[in-house]
């Protein structure tokens, strides 16, 4: 954890608008792709990648439901070498041959985890999902040796606040139960024309078979924009295209269809350069609705969503050119990591506490329990 004495900077909500950042769609341009798969050799990367094409499928479907995520280590070093093994961002840059003359280099997650910050969403779900005086690391900042580059690589993931929580205990068959699992390798096996490939549940239900029928290797495209005055190279994944146009596959749960607003769909889309979201809406897995979305629907929509987001991206550029200046003057290589903590977003070195802040910090977790209560 970072303490407020180490902090090199403190990043609060904002509470008025910012000067807006301007990004148009037109302007995210792809400038190359590759395919990112992991064997038992380790990691492997072919560059240009190779998406299946987009078959929009009809409704009725049923999609399987994989396992729920497992939780990663909690002790320092092996949670370090977790998301170190994770990593692929700078290897496929230099593999698809790419220029490093950017000031960022990231991951289209980083930026998102970022943004939900902004909007106050991320702060909302980390003050249910943890305890008072916790903290979450939320992107990994590091240099690229003989550029000015920064790399951004998102060490949030969502799905770890509820992994292997409150696992089921009904008398249902266990070997059916998802403990907060998704649908989404089964919809893209579906919306990629893999109509024949099934399994069954102990009902006799026929469903799209997910990762038990093997997992295909992850596809990336990498796209260019300018924000705020900053250059960004950032990788998105994309999972299938459609004459020449990306497209993203995505599902959403018909009983909680809210939690994808139109401003998330926005951002992402623009962020990614995404043609278009095919979004499955779903019940229980079952498909009752196919969505293409595109930037354009968004905005006819709502067309001052683009105002919005962009006062939102300003303070984004704000919050990153106060990062790259903080490590500009910083004697220190790196990496660094930006943390939650209390609803401030705090800038420190990334490294593995020593065993006196440990008990620091205990201490003041305490404390914060004893106020709370």
């Amino acid at each position: 954890d970072i303490f407020d004495a180490d902090a090199m900077l403190k990043f609060t909500l904002p509470q008025s608008f910012e000067e807006p950042a301007e990004l148009n769609f037109e302007n995210v341009k792809e400038v190359g792709s590759c395919t990112v798969s992991r064997g038992d050799e380790g990691l492997s990367i072919s560059a240009p990648a190779s998406p299946p094409a987009y078959v929009r499928p009809t409704i009725g479907y049923r999609l399987e439901q994989e396992k729920g995520p497992k939780r990663p280590p909690v002790e320092d070093e092996q949670y370090q070498k977790y998301f170190e093994r994770r990593r692929s961002l700078v290897e496929s840059v230099s593999k698809v041959g790419l220029s490093m003359k950017y000031d960022v280099i990231s991951d289209r997650s980083s930026l998102l985890v970022l943004m939900r910050y902004i909007t106050g969403e991320l702060g909302k779900t980390l003050k249910i999902a943890c305890m008072p005086g916790r903290s979450a690391d939320l992107v990994k900042i590091s240099k690229v040796p003989g550029s000015d580059a920064l790399i951004f690589e998102a060490l949030y993931q969502g799905k770890n606040l509820r992994a292997e929580k409150m696992p089921y205990r009904g008398r249902w068959m266990r070997s059916e139960v998802s403990n907060y699992g998704n649908y989404a390798p089964a919809w893209q096996r579906l919306a990629t024309g893999d109509t024949k490939t099934c399994c069954y549940m102990v009902t006799g239900l026929k469903l799209i078979a997910g990762k038990r029928a093997g997992i295909p290797p992850k596809q990336y495209r990498f796209v260019e924009h300018t924000l705020g005055g900053l250059s960004f190279l950032t990788r998105t994944e994309t999972h299938a295209n459609l004459d020449g146009k990306s497209v993203e596959l995505a599902t959403r749960n018909w009983y909680h269809r809210e939690n994808y607003t139109l401003l998330n769909a926005y951002t992402s889309m623009l962020l990614g350069g995404v043609d278009i979201t095919g979004v499955a809406i779903h019940r229980s897995g079952k498909v009752t609705d196919v969505l293409d979305v595109t930037v354009e629907d968004i905005l006819k929509r709502l067309p001052e969503l683009k105002e919005a987001a962009e006062h939102r991206f300003g303070y984004l550029a704000k919050m990153i050119k106060q990062v790259k200046a903080a490590i500009e003057e910083s004697s220190d290589d790196g990496p660094w990591v930006l943390q939650w903590h209390k609803d401030e977003v705090l800038l420190g070195k990334y490294q593995v506490p020593t065993k006196e802040e440990e008990e620091e910090k205990e201490m003041e977790v305490e404390l914060d329990l004893e106020v709370d209560a």
